[in-house]
């Protein structure tokens, strides 16, 4: 099993830590004297301009982060998949004889039928043997909230030798799958499609799983009704 994370990069103030561009004050000195302070105003300093003066050149809409994807941890060898098993021990003893599950009790006033308790939703886990470096490295990235994806391999794989990768980016892309920059036409179609992104959303049914395609927006919502 491989581990590929995805990162999303933006520009920050070094001293400050905060996102880029950082605010820019006027100070100008008054006829008394005194210090006046503009408001501030995000974007940078140009020193020079048409009017022969300098201009502050704010930026229309917030930094867009840059995305990068690199595979981090590889050959980790699967321990476990599956729900969380109780005393956490994941390598059962052969013939050792299963958990027998809770039995419904009838309830008076249904006529002996019995009701059936609810049993909670445990999470569903995978459980890897990595190396304690690897380890560390998955639970900051898990305290990062880093999307980590998770590549089967195959177990006669793990012998062979590791192929490297490299980090994909947008210009990884586009220097790698030659992919040009369309033309800004006089014309275009209608309707105008302002985005392209859906994800493939699992809706589970009596034990019936279905995908279907909705917007992030949507997955969000969906994701707060079934909590």
């Amino acid at each position: 099993m491989d581990a590929i994370l995805s990162f999303l990069f933006v520009d920050v103030d070094e001293e400050f830590q905060s996102i880029a561009p950082n605010t820019q004050s006027l100070v100008t000195i008054t006829e008394e004297g005194g210090v006046a302070v503009v408001a501030g105003v995000p974007g940078r300093l140009e020193p020079g301009s048409i009017l022969g003066v300098p201009v502050i050149i704010a930026p229309s809409e917030s930094q867009r982060p840059r995305l990068v994807t690199q595979r981090t941890i590889q050959n980790a060898l699967v321990m476990h998949i599956g729900e969380y098993k109780q005393g956490g021990d994941f390598l059962e003893a052969e013939g050792a004889e299963p958990t027998p599950e809770a039995q419904a009790a009838p309830v008076a006033g249904t006529g002996g039928t019995p009701v059936p308790t609810p049993v909670p939703k445990r999470p569903a886990i995978i459980t890897l043997a990595v190396r304690p470096q690897e380890a560390v490295m998955l639970v900051w990235a898990n305290e990062q909230q880093v999307p980590i994806t998770l590549a089967l391999r195959s177990a006669a794989d793990r012998l062979a030798g590791e192929e490297p990768t490299q980090a994909v980016s947008l210009e990884y892309i586009v220097a790698n799958y030659q992919i040009s920059r369309p033309a800004r036409l006089e014309y275009a179609l209608e309707p105008r499609i302002t985005g392209v992104r859906s994800i493939n959303a699992m809706l589970f049914n009596e034990g019936l799983v279905s995908y279907i395609n909705v917007t992030p927006a949507q997955f969000e919502q969906m994701l707060n009704q079934n909590r």
